[in-house]
């Protein structure tokens, strides 16, 4: 097989990347020429209409303070930590807030400011930047796992992110790897969220660790007082301590996700898996004993995939963004 095509490794020059975020709360724009980043947080979930005004300001701010070194931007790529069509350019929905069925966002930053507008989900984006200018660079097919509350996939081939045929693809939080096991919050049981999200093993490690005194004790300690805030990094540490509780999440959701991943390595064939959210933090603690399992489960039948931690953490999917024009345009 021979090496790699390569990417472009560099945001696109002339484009201005947007990231919407905690339910539209936190907006963040970055101008991929500059590098220059600004900010913008609302009081509470906003209205679309609402989000776009606060996008509309928060865009005049990034052009007017880079207007004298780089011109009008050509075109904005926009990452939405929701549920979007990337085809057709609107939301379907926003976590814990109305209005946003279907909402045209791209159309409506477009008519404003005249230029084109792509629109992904932020997991995609993530994975997107993840694939050309982190952890994934030297691979062809990544497969970007991300596990926050939510676990979501996206798969980047030659770096193209695969949509499927309605955006849909990558809802990892509903693969089924235990028809016995939790109920995840749609209301079926046996899916990967409630096992195997950061979010779901922090709480199930503080729920586990309350029915014995020492547990406790341990959690309260790495957490500095405060178990309601603890990580996924810190359930590792207790783990690693040998901390009963801790373990028995872990190993619950290490089973569970190396199931789900090598049923997506016999479907689909990625040559890297790159993790990212709170799980990659964690480092080698988390992934070496997935790294195990996964193999174990591949056998003999095909070689194991790389399985790698994430390297650009929180900026991923803001990084993914400024990528979205020039991906979308070598692609269409």
């Amino acid at each position: 097989m021979g090496n790699p095509p390569p990417h472009n490794t560099t945001e696109g020059n002339n484009t201005i990347g947007i990231e919407v975020a905690d339910s539209g709360t936190r907006l963040t724009a970055k101008h991929a020429a500059s590098g220059t980043i600004h900010h913008r947080r609302l009081a509470a979930p906003p209205s679309p209409d609402e989000a776009i005004a606060a996008l509309n300001d928060l865009l005049a701010e990034v052009i007017r303070d880079d207007a004298a070194a780089h011109p009008q931007p050509e075109s904005l790529g926009v990452a939405v930590w929701g549920d979007v069509d990337p085809t057709r350019g609107v939301t379907r929905g926003m976590p814990h807030t109305e209005g946003w069925d279907n909402f045209p966002l791209a159309e409506r930053l477009a008519s404003r400011w005249q230029i084109p507008v792509f629109l992904s989900p932020a997991v995609a984006a993530a994975g997107l930047a993840e694939a050309i200018s982190g952890a994934g660079q030297r691979h062809r097919v990544a497969l970007y796992i991300h596990s926050g509350r939510t676990i979501a996939s996206a798969l980047i081939d030659e770096g193209v992110i695969f949509a499927g045929a309605s955006g849909r693809a990558g809802k990892l939080a509903h693969w089924v790897v235990s028809p016995d096991g939790p109920r995840c919050a749609c209301g079926q049981s046996g899916h990967l969220d409630p096992i195997a999200s950061a979010q779901s093993i922090v709480r199930a490690t503080i729920g586990l660790a309350s029915g014995s005194d020492e547990s406790t004790a341990a959690m309260l300690r790495v957490s500095g007082g405060r178990a309601e805030a603890m990580t996924v990094r810190q359930v590792v540490q207790l783990a690693e301590e040998g901390d009963p509780s801790a373990r028995t999440v872990l190993e619950r959701a290490w089973d569970a996700l190396a199931v789900a991943l090598v049923n997506l390595v016999a479907a689909l064939d990625p040559d890297v898996i790159i993790l990212g959210g709170p799980p990659a933090e964690a480092g080698d603690g988390f992934c070496q004993p997935l790294r195990d399992r996964l193999a174990i489960l591949c056998g003999s039948w095909r070689p194991t995939p790389d399985l790698l931690s994430g390297t650009l953490g929180q900026r991923a999917a803001l990084m993914g963004a400024c990528l979205l024009p020039s991906h979308q345009r070598r692609h269409r």
